[in-house]
């Protein structure tokens, strides 16, 4: 497995020094460099890399704004590499896998790119193992969108929860967290699949690691850079990106 890789940043010779602790690791392949943010999202859109290393503050527009650009299932995993540590939230916001400050040595950036070897592996393994599995090797999931319940592994026990009592679905990870009132179920699956199982009818992926039952859905108001915060009954409030909004409408105005 090889893991195509995009570096973005103004500063040439850190762009240098990056491809270079890339390149002591084979299985990484850096397939294009930018310096701006437009070009950045040119280019991941052509080239749909799995990473991207990518300074916050880049020409054009900021590393942030880049993400939240992107439609969300080209969105790379993303390390952000910058000198300005004030944007670390903001950055895990938008799911960035590691925030690196610049100066960095070579100890923090190579246990940045092992930390991505891991999630990327993960990912692929995952993914790899529900392609080969036999059709009659049904796990939790399987029947979603074909089903009214999911069967819930936990302590040795089984339960079944309804689908429709689902109030809200996040990514963790290699597992799915399953939101019904005030509990919370683990899952181990990947929310593209979630996604597919689901009755489109009632369930929306409204970010690329949210999915909302869109019948707890009270209101939905108008956030930064074209996104919304989804608003539950229960009170809970979701980010929705932007790419989401007119097929949410949609759905909403059935």
């Amino acid at each position: 497995m090889r893991f195509t890789t995009i570096i973005a940043d103004s500063d040439v010779s850190s762009r240098v020094e990056m491809r270079s602790l890339i390149s002591n690791y084979p299985e990484f392949d850096v397939v294009g460099e930018c310096e701006d943010g437009d070009d950045a999202i040119r280019m991941v859109k052509a080239l749909r890399p799995l990473l991207l290393f990518m300074d916050v503050h880049i020409p054009k527009m900021d590393g942030i704004s880049v993400l939240r650009a992107l439609p969300p299932e080209s969105v790379p995993l993303t390390v952000f590499v910058t000198s300005d540590p004030a944007h670390a939230v903001d950055a895990f916001e938008v799911h960035a896998a590691d925030y690196v400050l610049k100066p960095f040595d070579k100890v923090r950036f190579i246990k940045a790119l092992e930390w991505a070897k891991i999630r990327l592996g993960q990912d692929h393994a995952a993914d790899h193992d529900r392609t080969r599995r036999q059709p009659e090797e049904v796990d939790e999931t399987a029947s979603l969108g074909q089903m009214n319940r999911i069967m819930i592994k936990s302590n040795g026990r089984v339960n079944l929860l309804r689908v429709s009592d689902i109030d809200w679905i996040e990514a963790s990870g290699n597992y799915l967290r399953l939101h019904v009132g005030d509990k919370v179920h683990m899952i181990r699956e990947t929310m593209s699949n979630m996604e597919k199982r689901l009755n489109s009818d009632q369930f929306m992926r409204i970010h690329r690691s949210t999915i909302v039952n869109i019948d707890r859905i009270k209101e939905m108001q108008p956030w930064f850079h074209g996104e919304y915060e989804v608003h539950l009954h229960n009170g809970k409030r979701l980010s929705m990106s932007r790419g989401y909004k007119d097929k949410l409408n949609g759905l909403l105005k059935k």
